[in-house]
This record gives C-alpha cells, sequence and structure tokens, in this order.
C-alpha cells in the first residue's frame, strides 16, 4: 500500500497516474489514469479598493474560502482623474458683478479651479457718477 499527497496549483485541472509493477515480475504491470478536475468552487475577494480620482484602486485577490488559497491575484485600476464641470458661472451686468465659474470635480466634488470675479462696468473706479449713465467700454 502507498500513500500519495499531491499539493495543487491554484487554477490547475489534475489528473493522477499510478503505475504498478509486482515485485520479481511475478504478475503483469497495470497502469490506471485518474482525471479530477480541481476548481475552487468557493472564493471571496480580499483587499479590493476602488480607485478614486486621484489614488489607484485594486481588484482585490481571488481567495478560495474552503482551503484559503489564493486562486488569482488582482490587478491595479489607475486613477481615474477628475472630471470637471463649471458651476457658479454668472455674467456681469452693468449692476452687478459677474463670476468665471468653479471647475468642480463630479464625482469627487472638489473644486479643481476657483472662479474669478468679472466686475461689472459700476464697479470699476472712476466709470460711473451718481446721476450718470453707466459707461459700458
Amino acid at each position: 500500500m502507498a500513500t500519495l499527497i499531491f499539493q495543487v496549483r491554484s487554477g490547475v485541472k489534475t489528473g493522477v497516474s499510478i503505475l504498478t509493477e509486482e515485485v520479481n515480475a511475478l504478475a503483469p504491470a497495470t497502469a490506471r489514469h485518474w482525471k479530477s478536475p480541481y476548481e475552487h468552487a468557493h472564493t471571496e475577494v480580499r483587499n479590493g479598493k476602488e480607485a478614486t480620482c486621484t489614488e489607484e484602486g485594486y481588484t482585490g485577490d481571488v481567495y478560495c474560502t474552503d482551503c484559503g488559497q489564493l486562486v488569482a491575484q488582482g490587478e491595479v485600476i489607475p486613477a481615474l482623474g477628475h472630471k470637471i464641470e463649471l458651476c457658479n458661472a454668472k455674467d456681469a451686468t452693468c449692476t452687478e458683478a459677474g463670476y468665471t465659474g468653479d471647475e468642480v470635480c463630479t464625482r469627487c466634488g472638489e473644486v479643481v479651479k476657483e472662479g474669478q470675479v468679472l466686475p461689472g462696468p459700476l464697479l470699476l473706479p472712476g466709470l460711473y457718477r451718481p446721476g450718470q449713465q453707466p459707461v459700458v467700454s
């Protein structure tokens, strides 16, 4: 009698071949082959991380929950980058200042670039005197 122990690599299907030969050649040799497809039926993802606008993510490693073996290694997910949208833009009028608008990321809400005030003609020094019509250039 013999005991055989096999260590199976992850994701590999296993077959076993056994060749027996009787001592002193008193019996003919026999060969048997068993194919045993081994697959990790119960798995979970560990160490996964979502990518953000500024940081890489990770798909996560797949582990067998039955034997604890690493079945598949995860991959790095590139950072997404900001998705910019112009917010709060406003044209200047003859009575109110305007605003160029803020560049805001729609994914994370970060103000990537603040806008600037656009002065209206009444707000420019020396262009308006009380009782006069505003000067528009």
